[in-house]
């Protein structure tokens, strides 16, 4: 309790930025709660005696603590209503600044925002006022953090985040827009496109994977994503809070190979440079590295989904990566699951294997 109060008192600082003469109504209620409670834990009396005299007070106070304390982000909710009522442009570009900024102090602010009509207003204005650059930056960077956590969605919101939602996002990443001067939005498009697609487990039922595998062509949007690969970069990955999602960049990729619809979307030389990077990042990723796993299940999907075993590019590379990661002493729980895939794409490939090529 006392290092409660302290950490309260401490921060009174905080208020500095509320306008002169206001204070903040919880941290007043939190001093004197914590300080009257403070108070009955340290009445000798209470202690040895027992006294019940006092328990509707305390109550009172605990209760009116646990109202401060959940809160159940009323506030936030109200902002949010606030947003969707607010059409003047200079107002809806703060407001956005204090999403970005409430999304990056808990997990539970983001949760709240994901499960509030923010994600299928911002998407709804995305394409509506596509000539507004600020804001649409703004938008897409809010989106990609509310969605950065791969938290499931409410059901309904897909009736926004839909097909034509996602089109809208590949045609922007393909051609542009004439807003856009400094071409900003594609980058931002694909950190959207990436971090909606961490809500989806399962590829079959992705609108995400639908929609690349109907759009004539996305030759952009597979650079960016080569190139991000190849830096090991996720530029999803904004916050520290726990649990962290799953490598964007690698999950995405694992969804486009789930399917041969999909797989087909990368041209032959950006197939070539894939393999390249794949076979890098696994001969140098370290024995119990989780990411090892990743990009090894990825290279299966790609066996399995590509012509790969006609065109066999870097093949005897992969074989000697895998049979070096067969022979590693290390026991961890990691490490066998490296060679459990290893192994299973021996059984599906015998091809692969280092004494049958």
């Amino acid at each position: 309790m006392e290092q409660i109060l302290i950490s309260v008192v401490e921060s009174k600082n905080l208020s500095a930025g509320l306008p002169s003469g206001q204070i903040c109504h919880d941290e007043q209620r939190l001093e004197v709660i914590f300080a009257d409670l403070a108070r009955h834990k340290d009445d000798a009396q209470q202690r040895s005696w027992a006294l019940y005299e006092d328990e509707n007070v305390i109550c009172c106070y605990l209760e009116e603590l646990l109202r401060i304390l959940k809160n159940e982000f009323e506030s936030v909710l109200s902002l949010v209503a606030y947003y969707q009522m607010e059409h003047r442009v200079p107002l809806r570009l703060r407001l956005l600044k204090c999403f970005g900024a409430m999304c990056s102090l808990d997990a539970a602010v983001i949760s709240t925002l994901v499960n509030s009509v923010l994600p299928m207003e911002l998407a709804r204005d995305m394409q509506t006022h596509t000539q507004d650059h600020q804001k649409m930056c703004y938008s897409a960077l809010v989106l990609a953090m509310m969605f950065s956590m791969g938290e499931p969605l409410p059901y309904h919101h897909y009736e926004h985040l839909n097909s034509q939602f996602v089109q809208f996002l590949l045609d922007v990443i393909e051609d542009g827009l004439p807003s856009d001067t400094t071409d900003q939005l594609p980058d931002l498009f694909v950190n959207v496109l990436l971090a909606f697609n961490l809500h989806i487990p399962v590829p079959e039922h992705n609108v995400i994977m639908t929609t690349i595998s109907k759009h004539s062509n996305v030759k952009t949007f597979t650079e960016k994503l080569l190139l991000l690969l190849n830096r090991g970069d996720d530029p999803v990955c904004i916050f520290k809070h726990q649990p962290q999602p799953p490598h964007s960049v690698l999950k995405f990729l694992q969804d486009i190979f789930a399917s041969k619809d999909t797989a087909s979307i990368f041209y032959h030389t950006d197939m070539m440079v894939l393999i390249d990077i794949l076979v890098r990042q696994i001969a140098d990723l370290s024995p119990g590295d989780k990411l090892r796993m990743e990009y090894l299940s990825l290279m299966h999907a790609i066996i399995r989904s590509t012509p790969y075993l006609q065109h066999q590019h870097r093949l005897a590379d992969l074989q000697g990566i895998l049979q070096r990661i067969l022979g590693e002493e290390e026991e961890s729980q990691q490490c066998q699951m490296d060679k459990l895939i290893i192994l299973e794409i021996y059984k599906e490939f015998p091809e692969i294997s280092p004494g049958t090529s």
